[in-house]
């Protein structure tokens, strides 16, 4: 059983859209983005949100480091 579902979006293509992660503000849309001159982030929907790439990085570490905890602990 599946508790995430990510894909990527390409929603901006055709509309201007956010990231939905507190604090974010990355937006994006067909011809503009809010990195300035930075290579604009790809996004990604999570369970039908919209979040940008750098965001679900960050998540998809500290699930890796909680993963990690627990292993380590199941194995004291």
């Amino acid at each position: 059983m599946s508790i995430l579902f990510i894909k990527e979006s390409y929603v901006y293509e055709f509309r201007e859209v956010g990231c939905n992660t507190d604090g974010c503000g990355y937006w994006r849309s067909p011809d503009d983005h809010s990195m300035g001159d930075s290579k604009p982030l790809r996004m990604f929907k999570v369970n039908g949100v919209q979040h940008c790439e750098g965001c679900l990085l960050d998540t998809m570490n500290e699930i890796c480091d909680w993963l990690d905890d627990v292993e380590e602990e199941s194995k004291e």
